[in-house]
């Protein structure tokens, strides 16, 4: 994921959602590449 992925995802749900919910969202806990990580290795993709 591109480093200014999780900034650009929380502008444009800002546009649709309460701002101030979205300012309490941890962005480094919440949007990680781990997921991705682990797939690829277990599936050797």
């Amino acid at each position: 994921m591109p480093e200014a992925g999780p900034q650009t995802t929380v502008r444009m749900l800002a546009h649709f959602d309460d701002a101030q919910m979205l300012q309490r969202v941890n962005l480094d806990r919440t949007f990680t590449n781990e997921f991705a990580q682990k797939s690829k290795a277990r599936f050797r993709a």
